[in-house]
């Protein structure tokens, strides 16, 4: 997967746990199963060991699923304000964006919080998707420390957050294409 697009980080997302599930069910009721060249590390483990095993892939593959589409998400955030800034518009959010633009560096943050000044009545859906983004920060900076408001997110939340956040402010741009769940 080289795309940075949300629906093709979910497709990819699904496509594992299907293969997931596979290896699941063969680990339950194994079979004559051609594997490649490397050694395979649940060949030989007790169906415990297996499911141990797996359990730890999935929280890992979550973590992975849920960071990558936290940056596509702030990519797409980051794009449309240097949509806005190039059109040049007028209105109060533009504004704010091109005050922020000064300075020497405008992160998702900052776009966030602009938002959130001139669409206060979506505070708590942008205070729950920073929460997305301290995750996100967390994941990309090695799990150094506990991130604030961390409640154990899936890809699922991520998605349910910047959903939640698109629905709630009028022309904000579209981080959950259709067709993502």
């Amino acid at each position: 997967m080289a795309s940075s697009d949300p629906a093709d980080i979910w497709t990819y997302y699904q496509r594992v746990l299907d293969a997931l599930d596979i290896v699941f069910a063969l680990a339950r009721n194994p079979v004559d199963v051609q594997l490649g060249t490397r050694a395979n590390q649940l060949v030989g483990m007790t169906l415990e060991e297996a499911r141990s095993v797996l359990a730890e892939t999935r929280k890992e593959l979550d973590l992975e699923v849920s960071l990558g589409l936290a940056a596509a998400l702030e990519a797409i955030i980051i794009r449309d304000c240097e949509e806005r800034l190039d059109r040049g518009g007028h209105d109060a959010l533009t504004k704010r964006l091109r005050k922020l633009e000064q300075s020497d560096r405008v992160t998702h943050r900052d776009v966030l919080d602009a938002w959130k000044q001139v669409h206060a009545s979506a505070g708590t859906q942008v205070g729950e998707f920073k929460q997305v983004v301290n995750f996100r920060d967390w994941l990309a900076h090695g799990r150094r420390w506990l991130p604030k408001g961390y409640a154990g997110f899936i890809p699922d939340t991520v998605l349910e957050r910047a959903r939640a956040l698109q629905n709630a402010i009028r022309g904000f741009p579209v981080l959950v294409p259709s067709g993502v769940p």
